[in-house]
């Protein structure tokens, strides 16, 4: 049933969920010094990207007319992605971050090489991100990113200001994304 504008704009500014985007992330990365401190940790963050997906086209050739946009051919993803999070006391997140990107590429800089570290896409890294209802406990979709290698982890400003939260920004790159569910059981399991 279609709603009017002026119910869309209601609801907006009563249930103002859309418009600050109260999530969650859990990340698992398959490495155990890593997932040691990880695991069981919600780890909370003031903004966050999801990738997008296009679905791509080919022409076809009909009568001597080109007709484009009528046959899908794939869905293309975006694999990057990136979240802030805000840092613990103990500095813990930032430092397993910066573990997990070690895992991929490991310098060993006074040997002098630069090619060790598990270079496979690891099937057990994984991050969730959950979008939270108004009330800030129930969840309305759960976005899951597979298999996924951290690209950069921001730099972290240390003052004597205080005051402040300390936060990093994490861009990670995934093989694709899935929704695990949604509002009230609705699309669940929409790839």
């Amino acid at each position: 049933m279609a709603h009017s504008l002026q119910d869309f704009l209601n609801a907006a500014t009563s249930d103002t969920i859309r418009c600050t985007n109260q999530y969650e992330l859990e990340a698992t990365s398959g490495y155990s010094d890593v997932d040691a401190v990880l695991e069981g940790v919600m780890l909370y963050g003031q903004s966050a990207t999801i990738p997008k997906r296009t679905v791509n086209y080919a022409a076809v050739h009909y009568k001597g007319y080109e007709v484009p946009n009528l046959v899908p051919t794939n869905i293309d993803m975006t694999k990057d992605f990136s979240f802030e999070v805000l840092e613990d006391v103990d500095g813990q997140n930032r430092r397993a971050f910066l573990a997990w990107m070690n895992h991929v590429m490991n310098f060993d800089i006074e040997g002098g090489s630069l090619f060790e570290g598990d270079r496979g896409v690891n099937p057990k890294s994984l991050i969730r991100l959950r979008l939270f209802d108004k009330d800030n406990k129930t969840v309305i979709q759960t976005y899951k990113f597979w298999n996924v290698h951290i690209k950069e982890v921001s730099d972290l400003a240390l003052s004597y200001d205080g005051g402040s939260a300390g936060k990093f920004t994490v861009n990670a790159v995934c093989s694709y994304f899935t929704i695990e569910e949604s509002k009230n059981g609705a699309l669940t399991g929409l790839h």
